[in-house]
C-alpha cells in the first residue's frame, strides 16, 4: 500500500488521467480479497491516508492499559488508530473517538506522546503521534 508523498504523487497521476476513486483505490493496493474471490476496495483507509499525506489529517496511535503504583502496567491492552483532523483540538476529538468523551482526566505532555489518566480509575491513556 502506498502511503505519504508516494500516494499523494498516485492520487494525482491517476486523477490528472480521468481516473476514478476506485481505481486509484485499486492501484495504491487498498483492496482486500473477500471470501467468495471478489475485491473489496477500503474507501475509508485510502481517504484517510490520502488526507494525511494532504496534511489535512494526523494519524495517532492510542493505547488504552492498566495500572500499578499509577504507572502503565501492559497486563491488558486496547489499540486504537485515529484519524485527528487538524484543525479540532486532538485530545477532546481522541476522547471522543474511543468512548471517553467526558471523562475527567490527568494529561501528562511527554514530548512525542501524551499521556491521560481518568481519575478514579486505574487505566492510562497514551496517545503517539505517528
Amino acid at each position: 500500500m502506498l502511503t505519504g508523498s508516494a500516494l499523494l504523487a498516485h492520487h494525482t497521476a491517476i486523477k490528472a488521467q480521468g481516473g476514478s476513486n476506485a481505481t486509484t483505490a485499486r492501484l495504491a493496493g487498498y483492496v482486500t480479497i473477500k471470501d467468495d474471490g471478489s475485491e473489496r476496495i477500503r474507501f475509508t483507509d485510502y481517504f484517510s491516508e490520502l488526507m494525511v499525506a494532504q496534511g489535512r489529517m494526523s494519524k495517532v496511535r492510542v493505547t488504552i492499559t492498566d495500572t500499578f503504583g499509577g504507572e502503565p502496567n501492559y497486563s491488558w491492552v486496547n489499540f486504537h488508530q485515529v484519524y485527528v483532523p487538524v484543525d479540532r483540538d486532538p485530545i477532546r476529538y481522541i476522547k471522543k473517538q474511543i468512548g471517553w468523551a467526558g471523562t475527567k482526566c490527568d494529561k501528562q505532555d511527554c514530548g512525542s506522546y501524551v499521556t491521560l489518566r481518568p481519575r478514579g480509575q486505574c487505566v492510562a491513556i497514551i496517545i503517539d503521534w505517528m
